[in-house]
């Protein structure tokens, strides 16, 4: 019985082992994924502003006031390399290096 017992301990030691492991793998892939996630959500957003930019100083520039649509274009453009920059970023998570 002694040794029957010893078996049960070593099992019961291993199963518990092998689940941390599995615990530990799937919360590390889960926050690796959930950054991404947010990296990319950002990016689109930096995108999207930079895209609404772009078409507001396209009318911005056909109308009198000629200096401001190239403010907004300097915008759009500091938009579209932060979106670029968040998806870099994002690129190097998803890859794991």
């Amino acid at each position: 019985m002694k040794f029957l017992d010893d078996v049960v301990v070593c099992l019961t030691a291993a199963c518990a082992a092998g689940s941390s492991a599995f615990v530990s793998a799937a919360a590390r892939t889960m926050r690796k994924t959930c950054l991404m996630a947010g990296l990319l959500a950002v990016a689109l957003a930096l995108l999207l502003g930079g895209l609404g930019l772009m078409i507001a100083a396209l009318f911005i520039g056909l109308t009198p006031y000629m200096g401001m649509h190239w403010v907004a274009m300097i915008a759009a453009a500091a938009a579209l390399v932060g979106c670029g920059i968040f998806v870099a970023v994002a690129m190097k998570m998803s890859s794991g290096s």
